[in-house]
């Protein structure tokens, strides 16, 4: 039962929360952060870039990608983990060049 719920509970996909902006102030940090996310994901590999979309915008499972990608199970969780590392450091690059 308990390995059914957790099957079930990875399964569930859920949609992205949008933050409801209240201020001028507000919407330009977030205007910012949006033009350095994307400055980090132009300086990632398009095989990082085609991981992260399926595994975080889509919420394929890495079954999923591993048959579209012609890979197996493992790989792709660990090509993922290591995908979503280089954005973060990529993201970090670009918040620290912007000053």
């Amino acid at each position: 039962l308990r390995s059914s719920w957790r099957t079930a509970e990875r399964r569930r996909v859920q949609e992205p929360i949008t933050p409801a902006v209240s201020t001028p102030d507000e919407q330009a940090v977030i205007n910012e952060e949006h033009e350095l996310i994307v400055v980090a994901i132009r300086t990632l590999s398009l095989k990082d870039r085609e991981l992260l979309w399926l595994r975080e915008v889509l919420g394929l499972d890495y079954r999923s990608i591993a048959d579209r990608t012609e890979s197996n199970p493992p790989a792709v969780r660990v090509s993922c983990h290591r995908a979503r590392q280089r954005l973060q450091k990529a993201f970090e690059i670009a918040d620290a060049g912007k000053t």
